[in-house]
């Protein structure tokens, strides 16, 4: 008797991991805001860290949409769109940035430190996934 393996998609692939890094990016952006509150409470700190790990989902959200989309084009066609959404995205961060050196509403530090969020979160799940592996659990 045959088997046919049915081929895994990039949607079968990245939708399940947002799902895992949306709430952990959630969790250390509290974490983060609750040791600014050792240097004493700052609204500007409150809308940064808001707006940059909104502007973080929104990043991750459309790169996931944008790998569905460019594993069913084109490699050419798949660059560009790739290369467009990353464009878009740093334009958007710069334009945040400026606003927030700019005028007083809204810290820098808190706006940049969520663009970070997704490389300790998957290097935390790599890394806890490794251990588990080591010590028998999965």
């Amino acid at each position: 008797m045959r088997t046919t393996k049915t081929a895994l998609t990039a949607d079968d692939s990245i939708r399940p991991l947002l799902k895992k890094m949306l709430p952990a990016m959630a969790v250390l952006n509290v974490a983060v805001y609750l040791v600014t509150l050792l240097w004493g409470f700052d609204y500007t700190m409150i809308v940064g860290l808001a707006v940059g790990y909104g502007c973080c989902c929104l990043r991750m959200y459309r790169l996931a949409a944008n790998i569905i989309t460019a594993v069913r084009l084109p490699a050419g066609k798949a660059k560009v769109l790739m290369f467009r959404q990353y464009l878009l995205h740093f334009l958007l961060l710069g334009i945040l940035g400026y606003v927030a050196l700019k005028f007083d509403f809204m810290n820098f530090a808190g706006l940049m430190l969520p663009q970070f969020y997704p490389r300790i979160v998957l290097g935390g799940m790599i890394f806890l996934e490794k251990r588990g592996a080591r010590f028998g659990r999965t």
